[in-house]
């Protein structure tokens, strides 16, 4: 009773917050997140060597011939002169920062403060910033900024133009905008299929500017479906029974619980939603089974699933006749609850089977000197 009643001040106060209020509370959040999380660079330093001359055709890394897929975030790293090793970094935290702003922005646009706070609360405890903080200068942040957008935007020129760029930075952004747009296509939240066709002829496009630019600067490339069929699929069963509950636990770790709470309360209201919720999480399983960072891949492919779902999830709240607002006032404090609980859970990663700890340590050490 009492945690009901203080969940209620909770919620009454976060209403009336303004959008400066939230930003600063935010910031707090994300500050706590970085020193309970740490930050480490992407280890090889792959991407901030090839801003350095992203026209190469191969860098020799560890006697390991690495051929890049991804295009845009070394190219703009080199043409902005970023390309050193502060500002390389630098620039892929910033791009982290103006995502997480950009989506706390539009979602008090559209649905209020409390969601607003709450949602982008989500947003920075989630596993997807774990990763994203322990291997910063990857694509990663570059693909989420441009993700962000797909869980608003109606415009097919947009959406056409985004996937242009978001094609030439990693080629999971295309199966993450994918999903979402299709989710709330399900949803009939102002997505019809031209917005889809705009995606593929976009994202198409993309892909095809990155195999010009390989032709063009003679780079040689083995794709990702190449280094896949380079290993047999008893390597990859192997890799992935190993830690097989801690690396599904990774995948969400304690954010399972939105899931259950959405599937719990509003299942009966969207069948056909949720159910095609659950067969994207899989199908995005089945995609991460056959890459050695699970835990990142699937976090760039499933964070606006998520998100996607706490939306329409939301808006069924309201709409419920019987129970209106209250229902919706319940939903967001399951919310709130799963929200505080992420700031303590353990944080940690799974690549190549195995399950790592975040630089936390390393990080204080960093900063205690």
């Amino acid at each position: 009773m009492l945690l009901s009643s203080y969940l209620d001040f909770l919620y009454e106060k976060v209403r009336k917050l303004t959008l400066q209020k939230i930003l600063i509370i935010l910031a707090m959040f994300f500050v706590i997140v970085i020193f309970t999380n740490g930050i480490s660079h992407y280890p090889p330093k792959i991407y901030k060597r090839l801003s350095n001359n992203p026209f190469v055709s191969r860098i020799d890394i560890d006697k390991v011939n690495y051929w890049q897929e991804s295009v845009l975030l070394p190219v703009i790293a080199y043409y902005t002169h970023l390309d050193s090793s502060p500002s390389f970094y630098i620039l892929c935290f910033s791009i982290i920062v103006l995502a997480y702003l950009l989506f706390a922005e539009l979602t008090y646009q559209r649905e209020g403060p409390a969601a607003a706070l709450i949602f982008t609360t989500i947003l920075i405890t989630s596993p997807l910033t774990t990763v994203m903080l322990a291997w910063l200068g990857t694509p990663d942040s570059l693909t989420v900024a441009m993700t962000v957008p797909f869980l608003f935007i109606n415009s097919g020129i947009l959406i056409f133009l985004l996937s242009i760029l978001g094609a030439m930075n990693h080629i999971v952004f295309i199966i993450a905008a994918s999903e979402i747009l299709v989710l709330r296509w399900i949803a009939r939240d102002r997505i019809k299929i031209n917005h889809l066709i705009a995606l593929i002829i976009g994202g198409t496009m993309g892909y095809v500017l990155v195999k010009v630019f390989f032709a063009f600067n003679n780079i040689q490339v083995i794709t990702r479906f190449d280094f896949i069929l380079s290993k047999n699929l008893s390597f990859w069963i192997n890799m992935n029974a190993v830690n097989f509950p801690m690396t599904i636990s990774s995948l969400f770790n304690i954010q399972w619980l939105i899931i259950i709470v959405c599937l719990i309360m509003f299942f009966k209201m969207d069948k056909f939603y949720y159910s095609s919720l659950i067969a994207i999480l899989l199908f995005n399983y089945g995609v991460t089974f056959f890459t050695e960072d699970t835990t990142r891949i699937y976090s760039l492919l499933s964070w606006g699933v998520l998100l996607e779902c706490v939306f329409h999830s939301y808006k069924l709240a309201l709409n419920n006749n019987d129970k209106g607002i209250s229902y919706q006032r319940q939903f967001l404090q399951a919310l709130i609850i799963i929200g505080f609980s992420s700031f303590v859970a353990a944080r940690y990663y799974s690549w190549d089977g195995e399950i790592h700890t975040t630089p936390f340590y390393t990080f204080l050490k960093l900063v205690i000197k």
